[in-house]
């Protein structure tokens, strides 16, 4: 069971770091904005800590499949879902590259986040292609492409560890099954509050810039399709 334990926490903390590096290249790209916002250095680095509770829910959210996945390895064991959880993980760090890297884009313009009127106007790639800035587009492709492979070595190289196969123990796997759900449920909640955690949560300036820097793109797009 602590072979589990410690994977999951691995798999947790791998995105509580890749939600930061995104929000920190997100950052970088219009820092010339938050600096005609005279927002100080301290206010920017309070940026991540108040990012922290949607990017927890985020990422139980991202967890729900790896732990069925583990909590079957644990009664089970089949080599081949190591990879599964492995290529799950990949795909993720590619569509959230590509969720921020495109933000990057539309932000200057729409001052927003990635929602669903602007993911529908995105369905007609062609006519972006066309009306964009050629300089801006292969930047921000490489800013995507950059993104993908950071997300992925860091995975591999510091986080990825397959599960082995271990003797079945029926008390630990159970244990697995009522602890980890309601706290997954309760992660993905934000907490035990009547209402769920919303985008809200994170807005703690008043330069707006920082407020949606703080929020979580994978979270916000998912709300956003949601309603």
């Amino acid at each position: 069971m602590l072979t589990i334990l410690k994977a999951i926490v691995r798999q947790f903390l791998f995105w509580i770091l890749f939600f930061a590096i995104t929000r920190f290249v997100f950052i970088v790209y219009n820092y010339s904005e938050i600096l005609d916002n005279h927002v100080s250095f301290l206010e920017q680095l309070a940026c991540f800590w108040h990012a922290l509770r949607l990017d927890v829910a985020t990422s139980c959210y991202f967890l729900i499949l790896p732990f069925f996945v583990f909590l079957f390895q644990s009664v089970y064991f089949v080599n081949w879902l190591n990879k599964v959880v492995k290529i799950y993980s990949y795909l993720l760090v590619v569509i959230y590259s590509l969720v921020t890297a495109t933000e990057l884009g539309i932000y200057p313009e729409w001052k927003t986040k990635l929602h669903y009127k602007a993911l529908m106007y995105l369905s007609h790639p062609s006519e972006i292609i066309d009306s964009a800035d050629s300089k801006v587009f292969f930047l921000l492709l490489f800013i995507g492409i950059l993104q993908i492979g950071i997300g992925i070595f860091i995975y591999h190289r510091y986080f990825l560890k397959d599960l082995v196969k271990a003797k079945f123990i029926w008390y630990q796997s159970l244990f697995l099954l009522l602890f980890f759900p309601p706290l997954l449920l309760i992660g993905v909640r934000g907490g035990v509050q009547q209402i769920p955690i919303n985008q809200s949560e994170s807005y703690y300036s008043k330069a707006n810039i920082m407020n949606l820097a703080a929020v979580n793109s994978g979270f916000n797009l998912f709300i956003s399709v949601h309603e």
